[in-house]
């Protein structure tokens, strides 16, 4: 019985049968009239890829139709990885610029230095002082000093703790703040990080930040760099005032918003607010995003916040982005 190969070419057909593909060609005459043989196998083909004892061409035939192509996740994975690890060498490189945080038992000296003392009892001083600049060697701002500008961490449960800072700079400022976690003092088990952003100058904030580490019982700032909040003060005009609402129904506040596009095209506007207290100590902070606002229109938008809503009472808008749609 003839087997039919789907993917070589066939021999030539036998009685009764169409012709197939026309094979490679014979070769010259050999010494008895037949065609000569190849020594290096079947015509057309590389050594050890000459007929096959069934009769059939052998080698590669060719690729039936709508055969999937070879995907390669491998490459993507590594080019993927190789992006990242140039984009965290930056990062660390600055993070590295900002001090040395490893050591055990890591204090504040209240002046804006850190000093760490470890294990051997050496004690490691940051060389950022106050107001410095930090960079990564190559250019990249990173921020400045501000740990004289918080006064205090305070472990509120195993999910959050509450930073309280006050802005001493004379702009709208980020704080990236490094946490550790202690169990006794001095004796770190895991470090943490908070961001808290838009910070008016002089502004005091005594506000709540998640975390994601149940272990140590306290809190300490050991690093705060502190970098211009990047807002357009022009746009706030464009915002109307925050409004405060009733809590929703996890308990926390809700505030909402309206926005008038003052561009000449259609705009997308993120919109950063500040709760305060009766005291009009900052709270918390909330987010609006409110997109493809046509010229001149007014559009309400929703205060997107995990602040806690006992205890507000106001919210203001303080950074204002706008961008094209």
């Amino acid at each position: 019985m003839a087997v039919n190969n789907p993917y070589t070419v066939p021999a030539a057909p036998g009685p009764g049968y169409a012709p197939g593909p026309a094979g490679p060609p014979p070769g010259p005459a050999g010494p008895y009239g037949g065609p000569q043989a190849n020594p290096y196998g079947a015509p057309g083909y590389p050594p050890g890829l000459g007929p096959s004892p069934l009769g059939f061409q052998g080698g590669p035939g060719p690729v039936p139709p709508g055969a999937p192509r070879k995907s390669r996740p491998g490459l993507w994975i590594a080019l993927g990885v190789a992006a990242l690890l140039l984009v965290g060498g930056g990062v660390a490189a600055a993070l590295a610029a900002g001090g040395d945080d490893t050591a055990a038992g890591t204090t504040t000296t209240g002046t804006g230095v850190t000093a760490s003392t470890a294990v051997g009892g050496s004690t490691q001083t940051s060389l950022i002082g106050p107001g410095s600049s930090v960079t990564d060697g190559g250019g990249f701002f990173f921020g400045e000093d501000g740990l004289a500008d918080v006064a205090s961490c305070t472990r509120v449960d195993d999910e959050k703790m509450e930073i309280d800072l006050t802005n001493h700079s004379s702009k709208v400022v980020d704080y990236f703040l490094t946490v550790v976690l202690e169990d006794t003092p001095g004796q770190r088990v895991a470090d943490t990080s908070a961001f808290i952003e838009a910070v008016r100058p002089n502004e005091h904030v005594v506000e709540e930040t998640y975390i994601f580490e149940d272990k140590g019982s306290t809190c300490q700032v050991i690093q705060a760099q502190r970098t211009e909040t990047t807002n357009d003060a022009s746009l706030v005009g464009d915002v109307s005032a925050c409004t405060v609402g009733e809590p929703d129904i996890l308990g926390d506040v809700s505030a909402t918003l309206t926005v008038t596009n003052s561009a000449s095209a259609n705009s997308d506007y993120s919109v950063t607010v500040s709760f305060l207290d009766d005291k009009g100590v900052r709270r918390g902070t909330g987010y609006a995003s409110i997109e493809a606002v046509r010229p001149g229109e007014k559009a309400p938008g929703d205060v997107f916040t995990t602040v806690p809503a006992e205890g507000v009472h106001t919210c203001d808008v303080v950074a204002v982005n706008r961008s094209p749609s």
